[in-house]
């Protein structure tokens, strides 16, 4: 079972996002421009290791679960992030029958690229 807690320092502050006995803190910024479409800032995403317990590393597929879980958890609570607008692009992306050039990968490219829709996602997230 997963949840957030929204902590509020202004324009600034943090999403506290708890997955079993885990926990990550994660920065956000108020936006500064339309606050209809996206209120706050979260991109890029450190999901790189745990918070809590420290320095547990956090596998490649399990921060794309965290970041659709994150995204169904922000909206669930009213709040508008910059992860909602980039996933809601992501679902009206064309695919081509041809495969991704990532090492290993089967899915197809997104149309004009070539890369799976997973593996260009790979910009949400820090190095």
């Amino acid at each position: 079972m997963s949840s957030i807690e929204y902590e509020s320092r202004g324009r600034f502050g943090y999403i506290h996002y708890y997955k079993d006995d885990k926990k990550l803190k994660l920065e956000w910024e108020m936006n500064g421009g339309d606050l209809t479409v996206c209120e706050i800032l979260l991109l890029p995403l450190n999901l790189k290791e745990w918070r809590e317990p420290k320095g547990v590393k956090i596998s490649k597929d399990e921060q794309y679960r965290i970041v659709k879980d994150l995204n169904r958890l922000l909206i669930t609570n009213g709040i508008k992030s910059d992860l909602s607008v980039i996933l809601e692009k992501e679902r009206k992306i064309e695919f081509e029958e041809r495969a991704c050039i990532w090492a290993g990968c089967n899915q197809n490219r997104i149309k004009g690229m070539v890369y799976c829709i997973e593996h260009y996602s790979d910009g949400l997230l820090v190095k």
